[in-house]
């Protein structure tokens, strides 16, 4: 069996408590499916991953007042960073897999100069913000866009 390496997840995210959707990006950590003891049926398939954020920096009032993230001006891509606690760790969580809505690629942003120690294997730890690749797939970009 042949590894495959899943940069990031885009999660459709339902908040009874926020009554509202959104699209969640979240770095793929485990997969897993709990066993359960005497069990007729079995356990819901699960995800563990960390979260993203989308920058604040790029966003657009909505007809209703509400804030939309928009692509950064000039390459169109959304960036995202890490979604971190006061203290500093990594946000994350454990989510159905059948909330995921597709596979994407997380680019990250370099600014004027890239980090000497940054290669393709620690490039999802070392960096701080990414890009998400639309490039790679037209129903990235339209999803995040439609599901604010």
């Amino acid at each position: 069996m042949v590894g495959i390496a899943i940069n990031a997840l885009l999660l459709e995210l339902i908040c009874p408590h926020l009554s509202t959707e959104n699209m969640i990006v979240m770095q793929v950590r485990i997969i897993f499916q709990p066993v359960l003891p005497q069990s007729a049926t079995p356990a819901p398939i699960l995800v563990y991953g960390e979260y993203f954020q989308y920058s604040h920096r790029y966003t657009e009032q909505g007809p209703n007042g509400e804030r939309i993230f928009i692509p950064e001006p000039g390459i169109d891509m959304f960036v995202v960073s890490r979604h971190l606690r006061s203290n500093g760790t990594r946000m994350g969580d454990v989510a159905l897999l059948q909330n995921v809505q597709q596979v994407v690629q997380l680019v990250p942003k370099f600014g004027k100069y890239a980090d000497a120690a940054l290669t393709k294997d620690n490039s999802m730890e070392i960096g701080q913000e990414y890009y998400i690749n639309n490039l790679s797939d037209k129903e990235t970009f339209h999803a995040i866009l439609s599901y604010q």
